[in-house]
């Protein structure tokens, strides 16, 4: 890979509820909330801590189906 190509992978956790989770990671460890998204009443969040970012979202049931 050349050395003038950056990549970064980011996180992407799926909880049962999305805005409780980031009011714990504001509370908890000082986050900010960098983006914040809602849709049919679910929510996706990039939530920062320091210099690292990752993103959060509510389950969603309906995207579980997966082939076995």
């Amino acid at each position: 890979m050349s050395a003038h190509i950056k990549l970064n992978l980011t996180s992407f956790l799926v909880v049962s509820s999305a805005s409780g989770a980031a009011a714990f990671y504001e509370a908890a460890f000082d986050a900010t909330i960098l983006e914040k998204y809602s849709n049919d009443g679910k929510m996706n969040a990039r939530i920062g801590i320091g210099n690292a970012d990752f993103w959060i979202g509510d389950e969603e049931p309906e995207l579980t189906k997966f082939v076995q």
